[in-house]
């Protein structure tokens, strides 16, 4: 991405003219059914965010965000998939007890195959805080045309535009995150 790009260049000073920026690509995705992984899913309609636990991918930010929806939209539940160490996944544990959403929020570990998860979630967030070089669960959602909530954070805004190819949200702005999730969860057309 662009970002990563201009990352490089500040932190070695390489020029940017000999660096060629080629996007990722993903095959077409949106004529393919998926199975959902053997795991135990909550509720019919979920968001979800696909990362690793690490603070910058902004799971706290998705947290807080989520507990504004799940007071508005009571049948709605969220799932983080991801690898992180005990110590990254007992802080989120321990923010999801303290807003009262052990029911709600589910943490499914690293999923090896996510495209079912994708293709059946109501949306996709990406919470990223910071470092986000391109954002390829983001494209993935694209290609199951489903619905991204981001932040505009690093390459993100390379890849979404406010909507027209889904939500772009400042970084820690919780309540414009909820917003968003909600107007397209009650959207007829999602972006």
């Amino acid at each position: 991405s662009n970002a990563a790009a201009q990352a490089l260049n500040t932190r070695s000073r390489i020029n940017l003219n000999r660096i060629k920026i080629i996007p990722n690509g993903i095959e077409d995705l949106t004529k393919k059914q998926f199975l959902l992984p053997d795991i135990e899913i909550v509720g019919e309609r979920y968001c979800i965010v696909l990362a690793t636990f690490d603070k910058y991918k902004g799971h706290s930010f998705a947290i807080d965000s989520f507990a504004i929806v799940a007071k508005k939209i009571p049948n709605l539940n969220l799932i983080l998939c991801g690898t992180g160490t005990n110590k990254q996944i007992s802080v989120v544990k321990k923010q999801i007890a303290e807003e009262m959403l052990q029911d709600r929020i589910r943490l499914l570990g690293f999923v090896h195959q996510p495209y079912g998860l994708i293709q059946k979630a109501s949306v996709v967030l990406v919470p990223s805080q910071q470092y986000e070089s391109f954002g390829l669960t983001i494209i993935e959602a694209m290609a199951l045309s489903r619905p991204v909530v981001a932040t505009n954070v690093g390459g993100i805004p390379e890849i979404i535009t406010h909507n027209v190819s889904g939500k772009i949200c400042e970084k820690n702005d919780t309540l414009s995150f909820a917003d968003a999730i909600i107007e397209l969860l009650y959207s007829k057309k999602k972006s």
